[in-house]
């Protein structure tokens, strides 16, 4: 029996969309499938207790998230997480991650200027989230072995790794160990039956909810994408990220290739469908193989029917438009079902988003009159009236017909009216599922969103 060890739930850092300094001495770089889904983690100090939490917060004692039932949902993931757990403790190959035990909450912040993980949420704005360059870094690079790409080959040897690990006792006098276990959450939709539901529906991945390992942390250091997939066959994980190519030397030569070879648009590896209807890819999550540090450097690059932001006009005259369906599902992807009922939430989220999207400095006035003009654009632009038609109501609030805000309002100008309009009150929520829903593509306006 292990001795009682605890561990606190930390959120989830987003996947950056730009390299920075960090990445200037990774090479090897290989990509891996981005799943369509909603953020999950298991996390564990013992082997034991096994806990689960969305990207901004614990599901401990919930029923339900996203429809998916979280009893079930933990009773087949179990074994498998204690596998990584036995497997971590029990081989020295991860005695270098295992030499700093994690201290307090744990996780990772987003540094470098990225928003963490409780500024998208109201109630999480006093989480004290330790900063990953808090995390212990080794002087040796990773220099990991190129690894095979199939999805599926799980060979014997690893099968028995994991039935040995089955059979292990925890060293009583272990140095603690907290590990994390970073995925996605997918599918539903229905492929052979008639599911209403699905964890998103732009993709359609399977009848069942599934679990997606993208990555995994021992005591705050992120393991690489090799060490990952060793980790994954030992426990028997049915779906984890591997490479979809060979390694590239640098990311510039991975995001060639992606783009030249017509991967962007390829048909996901994970989709039950046989056939060519909503099976698209995401994207990608590009990581290199050779890093100097056990920090994550993974980088997203999304399709183009993900993207979610829209370049208009030419040169001089170009403008970015942030306000994009693409966007407002992954805030909403964020967000359990009863949490989407709030607007404001969702509008401050939006709105987070946005802001770190453009990596500007925005003043609070400017902040007031982007939310204004997210508001605006949900409620006015032709969104809302899409789903009015389809799927009942999205009841938000209309904006006042003498408000001066309108879908071609810079910032600068919706936070000089912000001066002199009260805004709006959003007494009312959501009325509709998310995940109920099939919007159809739109030209939402709002192109004059920030000036670039």
């Amino acid at each position: 029996m292990a001795s009682e060890k605890t561990i606190s739930f930390a959120p989830m850092i987003s996947i950056k969309k730009e390299s920075t300094a960090r990445e200037i001495q990774c090479s090897d770089w290989i990509a891996t499938e981005k799943v369509h889904g909603s953020s999950f983690q298991f996390y564990t100090s013992d082997g034991e207790n096994v806990h689960m939490g969305s990207r901004v917060r614990s599901l401990d004692g919930h029923v339900t998230f996203l429809k998916c039932n979280l009893a079930e949902f933990h009773q087949r993931y179990l074994i498998h997480v204690q596998r990584v757990f036995q497997a971590v403790i029990t081989e020295k190959r991860w005695q270098s991650y295992k030499r700093s035990a994690e201290k307090d909450d744990g996780g990772e912040s987003e540094s470098d200027g990225e928003a963490t993980a409780t500024r998208e949420e109201n109630d999480q704005s006093e989480q004290n989230v330790a900063s990953d360059s808090d995390a212990a870094e080794t002087n040796n690079n990773y220099n990991d072995r190129k690894i095979n790409t199939s999805a599926k080959n799980e060979g014997n040897d690893h099968e028995e790794i994991g039935a040995k690990a089955d059979n292990v006792s925890y060293p009583e006098n272990a140095i603690e160990v907290h590990v994390r276990i970073y995925g996605e959450l997918y599918g539903g939709g229905g492929v052979t039956k008639d599911i209403k539901h699905a964890v998103q529906k732009e993709i359609i991945y399977s009848d069942d909810f599934r679990f997606y390992v993208f990555g995994i942390t021992i005591n705050r250091m992120w393991v690489s994408i090799s060490e990952m997939n060793d980790l994954c066959k030992i426990a028997g994980f049915p779906h984890f990220a591997t490479p979809v190519c060979e390694p590239k030397s640098t990311l510039e030569d991975l995001k060639e290739f992606l783009s030249n070879s017509g991967f962007m648009n390829s048909r996901s590896r994970l989709t039950d469908r046989n056939d060519d209807y909503k099976t698209n890819i995401e994207g990608v999550v590009m990581s290199p193989l050779t890093r100097p540090d056990s920090r994550s450097h993974a980088i997203k690059l999304l399709s183009a029917a993900f993207t979610d932001i829209r370049r208009v006009g030419k040169g001089k005259n170009m403008k970015v438009n942030y306000c994009t369906k693409a966007r407002y599902l992954s805030v909403i992807s964020k967000l359990d079902i009863p949490e989407r009922k709030d607007a404001e939430l969702v509008i401050t989220m939006f709105v987070e988003d946005i802001k770190k999207e453009s990596g500007e400095e925005i003043s609070i006035n400017k902040s007031k009159g982007c939310a204004r003009a997210v508001r605006n654009w949900l409620t006015k632009d032709g969104y809302c009236e899409n789903l009015y038609e389809k799927f009942d109501a999205l009841s938000l609030p209309r904006v006042d017909e003498t408000s001066t805000i309108s879908p071609d309002t810079t910032i600068q100008e919706a936070a000089n009216d912000s001066e002199r309009l009260e805004s709006p009150v959003c007494d009312h929520g959501f009325d509709v599922d998310i995940n109920d829903t099939e919007c159809e593509e739109a030209d939402f306006g709002f192109a004059h969103f920030f000036d670039t």
